[in-house]
């Protein structure tokens, strides 16, 4: 799409424009993909690492010499076990809401077929074609 002036305002999709170019919809629609893709892909890594992060900071208190259960229940309450959660979090909801635009751009497309094949059909039915 061309790029459009920065004015602080949010970029919006010219939709109008968009419907009439397939080579725009598809570079839309990969772009879209891709970057749900890299943020499903950051919470799948950090998801993969939640286990080990809590393992390290309860061996930590093990080390203290603590036993496995408070050390487990101390590393749960950790600062950096929380906010390593809290990055999580936002991980998982930044992928969620990349997935929704691309879904939602998809059902666009599929509308948009839906549409033409509409106006095909009634111009087929009123003689036009």
């Amino acid at each position: 799409m061309a790029e459009q002036k920065n004015t602080g305002k949010k970029l919006v999709e010219n939709w109008d424009t968009l419907q009439y170019d397939p080579n725009r919809i598809i570079q839309r629609q990969r772009e879209l993909g891709k970057e749900w893709a890299e943020k499903e892909d950051d919470y799948q890594n950090l998801l993969d690492l939640k286990k080990p992060m809590r393992d390290e900071k309860a061996s930590e208190f093990l080390d203290g010499g603590k036993g496995l259960g408070e050390s487990e229940m101390r590393a749960n309450a950790s600062n950096e076990y929380k906010s390593f959660l809290a990055d999580l979090k936002t991980a998982r909801g930044e992928a969620l809401i990349a997935k929704i635009n691309y879904d939602a751009f998809c059902n666009w497309v599929q509308l948009l077929r839906s549409k033409g094949a509409n106006l095909r059909t009634e111009m087929q039915l009123s003689g036009q074609l």
